[in-house]
């Protein structure tokens, strides 16, 4: 997503279009503020940047407002204008919100300096909301379930993170161009269901839930590398003898 929105911030950029409603008006700021979101929900190495990004986002969109305004006053159709100046208003709340999460996610990353606190996980779990893509905060999650012995909540979570991954496998987005962004090309999903741990139809909780040991296979491969040892541990820890084989020899 942040290729493909520095990609369009250029084409923008290199435009010599005069259009000044949606276009002219509300397309930089709208993808400088797509950019930002996409860079913070990498993580934390991309911070700066998407700080950067919604910045100037903001600044690009007071301007854009303010100059849409001294449009409405030259007798630019009215119709049009109104709806930049909403497209550019929503984009502005947007960037602000932004930033504000950045703030949180800095004051949250602090805190998670003392691992014996007790909201630690749940300020852990805080953190990857904003940073789903940040794979160093998931290990960091799993190695302190690990020194609790907690290895039900390891599995739980690399379950989830894979079920997660799998709504990205044979949904048809990435063609054309973007093809080469398709995370797992040519997967195509036969056990694992990608709502598994989201359903509310269910009597047992997501944190309580556990694969079918048919889609255990499946989902070790949508797994980052740096998590599959701890999954394969974990299925083995917890008895889930017929998952941890399926797994083991899908890996040979």
């Amino acid at each position: 997503a942040a290729k493909d929105a520095r990609k369009a911030l250029k084409l923008e950029q290199s435009s010599t279009s005069s259009d000044h409603t949606n276009n002219g008006l509300a397309l930089r700021g709208k993808i400088l503020s797509l950019l930002g979101y996409s860079l913070l929900r990498i993580g934390s190495n991309n911070l700066e940047s998407a700080k950067k990004a919604f910045e100037d986002s903001i600044e690009f969109t007071k301007d854009a407002i303010d100059n849409a305004k001294m449009l409405s006053s030259t007798g630019q159709p009215s119709t049009s204008l109104d709806d930049a100046k909403k497209l550019l208003k929503t984009t502005l709340e947007e960037s602000k919100t932004g930033l504000n999460e950045i703030v949180t996610y800095e004051t949250l990353k602090e805190e998670l300096k003392d691992s014996s606190r007790k909201r630690y996980i749940n300020d852990l779990d805080s953190v990857l909301d904003m940073t789903p893509g940040n794979i160093d905060l998931h290990v960091q999650k799993i190695k302190h379930l690990i020194s609790r012995k907690r290895w039900f909540e390891v599995a739980n979570h690399c379950e989830q993170m894979a079920a997660k991954a799998s709504r990205y496998c044979g949904v048809g987005i990435f063609k054309g161009d973007l093809q080469d962004a398709d995370p797992f090309p040519d997967m195509k999903l036969e056990e694992l269901d990608p709502d598994y741990f989201t359903r509310r139809d269910k009597v047992v909780p997501q944190h309580l839930r556990v694969l079918p040991t048919v889609a255990s296979r499946e989902a070790v491969s949508l797994l980052p590398k740096e998590i599959l040892s701890y999954y394969v541990t974990s299925l083995r820890l917890e008895d889930r003898c017929d998952s941890a084989l399926l797994v083991g020899r899908f890996l040979r």
